[in-house]
């Protein structure tokens, strides 16, 4: 596997035992789509890195034209550029001495890498996870490496059958996937909570909400969740992918109101 580590190319990465990232999980991390032709939303996903290192107080990554030249020529080099791939670009706050507090200067560590993807071939079955988001959290709304939540919530899921798993927030309401925004057909709208109850201002949750104006952002609470008509999922790699059950109950994964969205231009 090739990957691009602060300016060098490498065929064996090697991170620093002391780099925050790997120790406290202090970095940022983007997964983009390769279509086999271009990134897909490209440029929402570098605005968001960068929101995110400011929002933490890291340094500004490097700009769209470099992460994304250089995104293209480690495709090329692991011969990834004519099929769909995974690219992920991490950001970290660079090495550190022990203890939680950053160095007065950081030099933070950019690390990109991609693999083969491949997208689901079938509709995903969601199961209620007993972890719950705290949304006010930054880690709710950003992509931080502290992804431990949302890792246990995944395999609890996949112990029960499940494909993704469904976190509520410390108030009960609907916050999202563990690696996906959730949204649900009820009473003739489409309905998706907001990035305030914990959702992940997903890259293609927003390039499909301003294809969809009519979208409606509100709050869901588990019992609405338990009477959706239906319900779709969406992250930046299988983009959007139908629900086929809730905790064992069926959705009705042919619902008209679904077939009525377009898909975003980017």
């Amino acid at each position: 596997m090739t990957a691009w580590v602060n300016d060098d190319w490498t065929e064996a990465p090697v991170i620093d035992a002391r780099d925050r990232g790997f120790t406290l999980g202090d970095g940022l991390f983007e997964t983009i789509l390769w279509d086999g032709a271009r990134l897909r939303r490209f440029p929402r996903h570098v605005a968001r890195l960068h929101a995110s290192a400011a929002a933490l107080g890291l340094s500004p990554p490097p700009g769209g034209d470099r992460l994304g030249g250089v995104s293209e020529e480690l495709l090329r080099r692991d011969g990834l550029q004519s099929a769909p791939a995974a690219v992920r670009i991490t950001w970290t706050a660079g090495i550190g001495d022990r203890g939680v507090l950053r160095p007065a200067v950081m030099r933070p560590v950019l690390v990109i890498t991609a693999g083969a993807y491949a997208h689901p071939a079938t509709p995903a079955a969601l199961v209620t996870s007993t972890i719950r988001r705290n949304e006010t959290a930054p880690s709710a709304r950003l992509k931080t490496l502290s992804y431990i939540d949302n890792t246990m919530a995944r395999a609890e899921a996949a112990a029960q059958g499940g494909d993704e798993a469904v976190l509520l927030n410390t108030r009960g309401r609907v916050a999202g996937g563990a690696c996906c925004n959730i949204f649900i057909a009820k009473g003739g709208v489409v309905v998706t909570p907001p990035t305030t109850d914990g959702a992940l201002p997903g890259t293609f949750r927003a390039a499909l909400m301003d294809a969809n104006p009519h979208i409606v952002e509100r709050s869901i609470t588990a019992e609405e969740l338990a009477r959706a008509e239906a319900a779709f999922i969406t992250n930046a790699l299988h983009e959007r992918r139908t629900v086929s059950q809730i905790d064992g109950r069926p959705l009705d994964a042919d619902h008209a109101l679904l077939k009525t969205l377009p898909a975003p231009a980017d």
